[in-house]
């Protein structure tokens, strides 16, 4: 059986102008016969027949109640109630409109039905939407009890049901870049379900993406300084501009393990208490440092000897092993990878924390793990590069071997967006 979606301020109603609209309208169907009984009922001759057919001393009113029944058994022989629908998808198509199946129940919209559910986020037809986005509608004709049903996917109409909540919103999953999603809602209370109209966003292009987020870069070229904000470094110790892994001569920094490193000064847009990213090329000597930590940090917003006032850092082991730390200000969390780097190679090492809480590391644009980590607390000490602070503000664990292109992100990039990073070198 089929069910028509509607709301309270909008319905089908059962007299002459609905049955014919409903029979009749732009593209929906009817068969020969209500379309001969709503023709009749409209131009008197039904009233006509039914003088003969119907003595002379029937009343009148049995001679209304039986046009409105053969009016009515016209109406519901109409077999669809709805229109086609034009949707873009890089090029224009024309397609059927989707047909839900909930609890073993087929939902259209009626074409002369407005939902009252709009996207909110992405608006529809968004371009540019960022990997990491969330789906916002609104509902102004929500009760109490109202439950969501949300449909999402790359083809149209979405066929997958991604989410039962009876929020208006909900958190996805990284997309891919420069991609075509479609979603779509169905409300449902004790009384009735809506369907909203089908929606469509584009994912951003991955050449563009990789900027979107981007709070601090520092390509190394002659300087510490960041290209895309204001966070820039100062080269403390003395380390030393050096060849970056194309051979380009001052490209990148040396540090020799013992008292070099870059500091920026802390900031408020450095501290993350969801998503982040941070990336860096490194090329690590084989002694990477004598820290009498057992490690070494590439990029640190943290503190050494318990005074726990760090928020998150990527440091090495002694045998060359990436790991991604963070203090959520009671506890200390260490993510290891299992794969190590080698020593005087340039590799690319990547870690992001998503917004499920899971931490992921890249090396060479390859996810080699992941693992859920708490979020990391604000911190009270400046970013460095190449070091850690101690207890007592001291700096320590000073890292020996070269490094370049590092980027922090406010958000956590997709992994394809971290391969086309690796790719062409950045």
């Amino acid at each position: 059986m089929m069910h028509v979606l509607h709301s309270d301020a909008a319905t089908i109603g059962t007299d002459r102008v609905a049955a014919q609209k409903s029979c009749f309208g732009r593209g929906g169907k009817y068969n020969l016969f209500a379309k001969i009984l709503l023709r009749f009922f409209n131009s008197g001759i039904l009233y006509v027949v039914l003088e003969i057919i119907l003595p002379i001393t029937e009343s009148t009113p049995m001679k209304k109640t039986m046009m409105l029944l053969m009016a009515l058994i016209a109406l519901i022989s109409c077999n669809d109630f709805t229109a086609p629908e034009q949707i873009t998808n890089g090029k224009e198509v024309t397609k059927e409109p989707a047909e839900i199946v909930y609890k073993k129940q087929r939902f259209v919209t009626v074409d002369s039905i407005t939902s009252t559910i709009v996207a909110v986020t992405p608006y529809n037809d968004a371009p540019n939407v960022t990997t990491t986005t969330s789906l916002e509608w609104g509902n102004s004709n929500a009760s109490a009890n109202t439950v969501y049903h949300v449909f999402f996917d790359t083809t149209f109409p979405p066929q997958k049901k991604i989410a039962d909540t009876y929020a208006t919103h909900i958190d996805l999953s990284v997309l891919r870049d420069s991609t075509f999603y479609y979603w779509y809602v169905v409300a449902e209370d004790d009384s009735r379900a809506i369907q909203s109209s089908v929606f469509m966003f584009r994912t951003i292009p991955i050449d563009a993406s990789t900027t979107t987020g981007l709070l601090a870069y520092y390509p190394f070229n002659g300087n510490a300084n960041d290209v895309v904000g204001n966070h820039h470094g100062i080269v403390v110790g003395g380390a030393a501009s050096t060849p970056d892994r194309y051979g380009n001569p001052g490209a990148a920094y040396m540090f020799n393990g013992k008292s070099q490193y870059i500091r920026v000064k802390n900031s408020p847009e450095l501290n993350f208490t969801n998503t982040y990213t941070l990336s860096v090329w490194v090329k690590p000597n084989a002694n990477v440092g004598n820290s009498f930590l057992d490690r070494v940090y590439l990029v640190s917003y943290w503190g050494e000897g318990g005074r726990n006032l760090g928020a998150y850092a990527l440091s090495l082991t002694n045998t060359l092993t990436p790991v991604s730390m963070i203090h959520d200000g009671v506890f200390t969390s260490q993510f290891i990878s299992p794969v190590a780097l080698k020593p005087d190679v340039w590799s690319y090492v990547v870690i992001t924390r998503d917004m499920n809480s899971v931490m992921h590391i890249y090396v060479n644009g390859k996810q080699v793990a992941t693992q859920s980590m708490n979020s990391p607390q604000d911190s009270r000490y400046d970013l460095l590069f190449g070091a850690s602070f101690t207890g007592n503000d001291q700096t320590c664990a000073y890292f020996a071997g070269c490094m370049d292109n590092i980027r922090i992100y406010n958000r956590s990039l997709s992994s394809s967006e971290i391969t086309y990073l690796w790719e062409r070198g950045m």
